[in-house]
């Protein structure tokens, strides 16, 4: 019948719990033979007498205490006769006295267990003889008295405090009493009583002797009768049974737990040579997924972001109670000298053991759990995987004890010892060695790009970062290093004594590991590391939380690759911050200025990307990620959460929207003022009249769409706007992927779009212009390159080589937009020679710069065929510049930024190719068709398709509009009022 721990433990208890002796009747149940046979027949007193005489002859005294004088009612107790001039002595009634008092003794001495004697032999044959029959002389007496007579007394002894030294001197005085011959009990003592209590004002000096593990001492005391012994034995004894019951209940939990654990390695033994069975296996096999689960690596891990070239971004971990930093390796790369540390510290046997250590466990057992070594590497597996923060109890060792034999069985050591020291807790919150190593010590992971490798920190411990790390599991938070560095140093020289003891070291080795660590300044690296590219991290991690959830992102220890160039971002963050927080060179206006303190410049943010793959190489969300101010406020990051006007950066999708629909670079767009309606919703509510940001009108010279676009004149591009539909415009900025102003409303939205008063992210402007820069292609922003799950497998990689882009826009199309923006002389009205625009090597470029209302917004967006740079500049509180437009606010830092990159990378210096249906063809430089006889001719770039084949005074004259007095069929007419409130 299997016994449960409880059960067994009530049991041990009870058997530790005396029994009272039963007479010694052939009737008694319960006895031994020997003890149930027939008592002695009681002689008389005298003959008890004689016969106590003959025994004591020729053996010497017991030590007593002096002598009675004649008037002392006490006699010397190897006088077998009691005279009789003693009686008068006597106390009134002492007769009835001194029997009741015998019966007291007898009682007493009941109490007393056989077991609590020693070997009988001899004379201690006389001993119980004599003890025998005194339990005859009070077998009348009633069984509740004797045991509440007994219970005071020993619950007295108890409430003393025994010294030390108790047992010994109890036992000692045992032993002597046993030798010596007893008197025979008689049932007429003259002249003697035993009081149970002490006279007043006398102390009791039986208890006050035994607390002194000493012979009661009198002056008027001798044994005079068996009685008086019997309760003199009675005191010793129990003194003697109160001591071992108190060692008892001390130790009494060690050895049930002992046969139980013998009981349970035996259950172990028989269950690994069977091969397993019964409900033994059945609960093995029931915790087989979470062991499972530790070679699988399902425990919570770090994920961990990094860049293109695998330089670590950012690592992302939850900060909760019980969590922390892990990063799992492999067995190859954790460096030997921890192995053999760790052993050498944790568990000797490990590598021989069974999963459990017999003799570890003996010692835990006899020393009530002080001595320690309990515990193997296995066991400490099972009990931080499945026991954490669970009660220490029998039941949960005996289990960590067969789950260790279990999974000694599935794996071989070298695995558990791996699963082992990836799952610990270093101290920290760092779990694992990997995690310990880059936090204690700085260490960082080396890797080859082009072998794809990376050695781990943990590989790369010195013998004294091997041992320190080596011994703190066994506290982590008492022998954390950072606060409690000589706590954990004393633990180092106990790993590096264990490492002695074996001969795995040489004691210079040691004392120069001691020495190392002594020198050696701690501090938590990981807590003190830096978020990189910390708006490009947050974005990506938002991106990563909707596809693999925010809870298995921070815990699943996924290897993220990005698209980011830490290089090129950390030199983007320079380049903003100088531009705005340092003195600079305004090149338009030749006077040298800090723009945050002169034109309330304060923020800034940039993006970079490669058009034909997509990939962000560079974002920058603000000026200063850790400014709070109300102008700059830096965790915002203005490149994805900011949504602002574009400005005259919209214009290319506008003028994008008409070549479509038939325009063409050299068409002729008059620059005059005109009046536009804009609508309310319910129709025309008001006239608009845009302005240039002159307030001026150049009617004096033939205005090209070129020319419009590269000098962001507003007339034209209103005028482009109305010729080609405010509901296909939208529907080119949706196709770009400027799905903010695709979702607006075309009935609630007039001509001012062209304009650029619908907001935009600098996100979506960006990618709209890598758009052109890809010949009308558009692969949307790509910030994740690969996606590695903890146990190194690709769960998601992007190939740049085969991007999915679509084309949106006719290449025709683009490459005329590009070729019109990057067209240095057809800007030269506005942005004189050598701006900004222009690259410092002659880079061909396409830019294309905006400017709101009021000076609240800056943009520059330009790009290369190889790359496409964003800037927006202003004050996150939307507050106004000072005179501050797009050339001279944004432009340097899109400058600065893309001679940098383009250097970088080695791109080369082309500009944009023409497709093949695209050609140059002339046209008049008064009409924008086919010349006429003496015009001006223009030669640019027109799809062959859609070359003019008519001559005319002006190919397009916009609707709804009254110039001059006339309309646009040349009938008078009356202009309405003018209103420059705009929609």
């Amino acid at each position: 019948m299997r016994i449960t721990p409880q059960q067994a433990e009530k049991k041990s208890v009870a058997s530790a719990i005396p029994k009272r002796p039963v007479q010694n009747t052939p009737s008694s149940p319960g006895l031994t033979a020997e003890e149930q046979k027939p008592a002695p027949k009681a002689e008389k007193p005298a003959e008890n007498a004689q016969k106590s005489g003959q025994q004591n002859a020729g053996r010497p005294a017991i030590p007593r205490r002096p002598a009675q004088t004649p008037s002392s009612p006490g006699l010397a107790s190897g006088s077998s006769k009691q005279p009789e001039k003693q009686a008068p002595h006597t106390e009134k009634g002492g007769e009835e006295k001194s029997k009741q008092q015998a019966d007291i003794a007898e009682q007493k001495t009941t109490a007393i267990p056989k077991a609590a004697a020693p070997q009988k032999s001899g004379k201690a044959d006389i001993a119980e003889q004599d003890t025998v029959s005194i339990t005859k002389i009070s077998s009348e007496e009633k069984p509740g008295k004797l045991a509440d007579i007994s219970e005071q007394k020993t619950a007295a002894i108890e409430r003393s405090s025994l010294p030390k030294n108790a047992d010994a001197l109890a036992a000692q005085n045992t032993v002597l009493l046993e030798h010596q011959p007893v008197p025979q009990p008689s049932s007429k003592v003259p002249g003697h009583t035993l009081p149970t209590t002490p006279p007043p004002g006398q102390d009791n000096g039986t208890d006050l002797s035994l607390q002194q593990g000493m012979p009661p001492v009198r002056s008027d005391d001798v044994f005079e009768s068996a009685e008086d012994f019997a309760e003199r034995r009675a005191r010793v004894n129990r003194v003697m049974i109160v001591k071992k019951r108190r060692k008892e209940r001390k130790e009494g939990k060690r050895f049930p737990l002992l046969a139980r654990i013998a009981v349970i390695i035996l259950l172990i033994l028989i269950v690994l040579t069977s091969g397993g069975g019964g409900a033994a296996f059945a609960y093995y096999q029931a915790q087989l997924p979470q062991l499972q689960g530790i070679a699988d690596h399902s425990l919570f891990q770090t994920t961990h972001i990094y860049d293109r070239n695998g330089k670590p971004l950012y690592d992302l971990y939850d900060k909760q109670i019980g969590k922390g930093r892990r990063t799992y390796v492999d067995y190859k790369n954790i460096s030997p000298l921890l192995v053999e540390a760790t052993v050498a510290v944790e568990d000797k046997s490990f590598w021989e053991n069974p999963g459990f250590d017999f003799q570890g466990i003996g010692r835990a057992i006899t020393s009530g759990g002080s001595a320690g070594g309990g515990s193997t590497i296995t066991q400490q597996l099972i009990k931080v995987q499945l026991f954490e923060g669970l009660p220490r109890t029998p039941e949960r060792k005996i289990q960590e004890i067969f789950l260790a034999a279990g999974l000694n069985q599935q794996y071989p050591k070298w695995k558990i010892m791996e699963m082992y020291l990836n799952t610990v807790n270093y101290g920290n919150i760092n779990y694992g060695v990997e995690a310990a190593a880059q936090d204690y010590f700085g260490l960082k992971p080396k890797c080859d790009k082009k072998t794809n490798t990376c050695i781990p920190a943990v590989a790369q411990l010195t013998l004294g970062q091997a041992t320190l790390l080596a011994g703190l599991p066994n506290s982590p938070t008492t022998l954390n290093p950072i606060y409690n560095k000589e706590n954990a140093l004393k633990r180092q020289q106990q790993v590096l004594a264990s490492l002695l003891r074996d001969k795995k070291i040489t004691e210079q080795q040691a004392k120069q590991a001691a020495d190392e660590m002594k020198k050696f300044k701690f501090v938590s690296h990981s807590s003190q590391q830096k978020m990189q590219a910390p708006h490009f991290v947050n974005f990506v991690i938002d991106q990563l939380a909707q596809v693999l959830g925010p809870e298995n992102l921070r815990n699943g220890g996924y290897s993220i690759y990005t698209s980011l160039d830490l290089d090129l971002e950390k030199k983007v963050e320079q380049i903003t911050y100088s531009n705005l927080y340092e003195e600079t060179y305004d090149k338009l206006n030749g006077v040298y200025t800090v723009l945050s303190r002169d034109r309330n410049v304060n923020n800034a943010a940039v993006m970079v990307m490669n058009p034909r793959t997509g990939e962000i190489l560079a974002m920058n969300g603000s000026v200063n990620y850790n400014s709070s101010t109300p102008e700059a406020q830096g965790q915002v990051n203005a490149v994805t959460q900011t949504f602002r006007q574009p400005g005259s950066s919209f214009k290319p999708i506008v003028y994008a929207t008409a070549f479509e629909m038939g325009w063409y670079p050299g068409m002729i767009l008059p620059d005059r003022e005109t009046l536009y309606p804009y609508p309310d919703g319910n129709g025309v509510n008001g006239w608009y009249t845009p302005q240039n940001y002159d307030r001026q009108f150049r009617t004096n010279i033939p205005m090209t769409a070129r020319k419009a676009l590269g000098n962001s004149f507003n007339i034209s591009a209103v005028d482009t706007v109305m010729f080609a539909g405010i509901p296909n415009v939208l529907n080119m900025a949706g196709r770009l992927g400027i799905d903010t102003v695709a979702k607006v409303d075309p009935k609630n939205t007039g001509a001012s779009l062209a304009l650029g008063a619908k907001e935009a992210s600098l996100y979506e402007m960006t990618g709209a212009y890598a758009v052109f820069a890809n010949k009308g292609k558009r692969v949307p922003p790509v910030s994740i390159l690969k996606i590695v799950d903890n146990q190194g497998r690709t769960i998601y990689q992007y190939d740049p080589k085969k991007p999915q882009g679509q084309q949106v826009v006719k290449p025709e199309v683009a490459f005329m937009i590009s070729d019109m923006l990057s067209d240095k002389e057809a800007r030269y009205l506005e942005f004189p020679p050598g701006n900004d625009l222009e690259l410092p090597d002659g880079r061909p470029a396409a830019v294309k710069t905006g400017t709101t209302d009021s000076f609240k917004d800056n943009w520059t967006i330009g790009y290369t065929p190889y790359l496409t740079v964003g800037v927006w500049a202003g004050n996150s509180d939307n507050s106004e510049m000072h005179d501050v437009i797009g050339l001279t606010g944004a432009g340097p830092i899109w400058n600065q930024v893309m001679d940098y990159a383009s250097k970088k990378y080695n791109f080369p210096m082309d500009g944009f190719t023409p497709p093949g249906n695209v050609h140059k063809v002339p046209v008049s430089n008064y009409t924008g068709l086919l010349p006429g006889a003496g015009d001006p001719v223009n030669e640019d770039w027109m799809i062959d398709s859609l070359q003019p084949t008519i001559y005319g005074s002006n190919y397009y004259v916009p609707t709804a509009t009254c110039v001059n007095g006339k309309d646009q069929n040349g009938k008078p007419c009356t202009p309405p009022k003018k209103d420059d409130k705009k929609p």
